[in-house]
Parts: C-alpha cells; sequence; structure tokens
C-alpha cells in the first residue's frame, strides 16, 4: 500500500532529524508507527468492558424488568389525592397533572 501525507514544515524537519539520528528510513518508522497505533487500538476496552463493574450493582432483582417496566411503574404509583379536573385522572395516570401541590402532603 503507498499512501502519501502533508506534514508541517517543523512536523517534517523533526522527524527528519530523528530518523537521521537513528539512521532509520521513513517506511521503516512509519510501518512501525502504524503497527504500534494498531496495537493501542486493540488494546482499548470495548463500552461493555468499561461499564461492566456498574452493570447489575444497583439491580432490582427483577428479571423481567426492561420488558414490563409500565406494568412495575403502574404497581408502584400511588394516586395523588390531587386530581386534574379537565381529564378526571390521577397524577398517576398521567403524570403530574399541573395543580400546585400542597407542600404537606409530600
Amino acid at each position: 500500500m503507498t499512501v502519501m501525507i502533508g506534514l508541517a514544515e517543523h512536523t517534517e524537519a523533526k522527524l527528519r532529524r530523528l530518523l537521521k539520528e537513528r539512521g532509520s528510513s521513513l517506511s521503516a518508522f512509519v510501518r512501525a508507527a502504524i503497527a504500534e497505533k494498531l496495537e493501542r487500538e486493540a488494546k482499548k476496552p470495548t463500552p461493555y468492558e468499561l461499564g461492566k463493574h456498574l452493570f447489575g450493582r444497583y439491580g432490582s432483582r427483577l428479571g423481567d424488568l426492561a420488558s414490563n417496566h409500565k406494568k412495575y411503574l403502574k404497581e408502584s404509583c400511588v394516586p395523588s389525592i390531587v386530581v386534574d379536573a379537565q381529564r378526571n385522572s390521577t397524577d398517576c395516570d398521567t403524570g403530574w397533572s399541573g395543580h400546585d401541590r400542597d407542600s404537606s402532603a409530600r
């Protein structure tokens, strides 16, 4: 594979000095740099690996929570005394009714 890249003048000058000091060719340097980068990328953890210590840590112990979340939410919701007069529904059914709540009821 042939690759062409453009470098800033100061970067090219640094690279040429380094290659001269090492007695190395540009091709060998680029091959080594690419191999090093590929190796580093292969060692990068996956998103799962980064978070696996957190998964299930605060679990609900409900094996079907993801598929039955609405059922569990409805079961855990206690209807509010505040009723939306227009919709005739409680906070639990539709979300907050829009009326100010009595601070003593909290």
